[in-house]
């Protein structure tokens, strides 16, 4: 991924309501090729962008049973952003995957426009 593609792609993944459009993304069958470019994204991204970024890719991974993966992943979201709160309200209080699944559908349908 050229650099100027992940930029792009951490500048989407830092707006609230598009983060969360992707994230809604996940509760279909192909969320392990989305969760590669997060995954891709993140590696040459820094900051809240990497955070963001990575968090998609949690999410991913839990939803699909992957909870190793998730596990590494929210650890590298949040040395990457400690204020990362989506990780910190659902991932790491034990919210189950269906609740998980059930928020990024709503959050698709209806995006946060507050932008945090």
């Amino acid at each position: 991924m050229a650099e100027a593609v992940a930029a792009t792609v951490g500048t989407f993944f830092a707006d609230a309501s598009l983060r969360d459009s992707v994230l809604g993304l996940f509760v279909t069958d192909d969320r392990d090729a989305k969760g590669g470019l997060c995954a891709t994204a993140a590696r040459r991204l820094k900051g809240s962008a990497r955070s963001a970024a990575v968090t998609i890719y949690a999410a991913a991974r839990y939803i699909a049973g992957d909870d190793s993966r998730a596990g590494f992943a929210i650890d590298a979201a949040l040395t990457a952003n400690p204020g990362n709160r989506l990780i910190d309200l659902s991932l790491t209080h034990g919210a189950p995957p269906a609740f998980i699944r059930v928020a990024a559908r709503s959050a698709a349908e209806s995006p946060d426009t507050s932008n945090q």
